[in-house]
């Protein structure tokens, strides 16, 4: 996915692998390895929750948690990371598609 890379170089956040998948779940996850999985659906977002989805799988790339350290780190990427958190939950997945 070019836009993975290009924020995984911008921010140097590299990472192992990735997979696109079509998730029923989640827009997307990071395993302990650096793999990434993105949902094919993502494309379907606005880019500012695309790019949050991304960045927030690659933020796990250092941190595997979603404690305080996981939103700090995210934060200086993204300043308004929690309220384009809070936006993304307000898109469904099966009403996406």
């Amino acid at each position: 996915m070019q836009r993975l890379n290009k924020l995984s170089e911008k921010h140097g956040l590299p990472y192992n692998r990735v997979f696109v998948r079509n998730q029923k779940t989640r827009w997307g996850s990071c395993s302990a390895k650096k793999n990434i999985n993105l949902n094919i659906h993502l494309v379907r977002l606005p880019e500012a929750l695309m790019d949050y989805a991304i960045m927030h799988e690659l933020v796990h790339t250092k941190v595997l948690n979603h404690r305080s350290q996981f939103w700090d780190f995210l934060e200086k990427f993204m300043k308004n990371a929690r309220a384009l958190d809070r936006e993304l939950q307000q898109y469904s997945l099966f009403l996406i598609r």
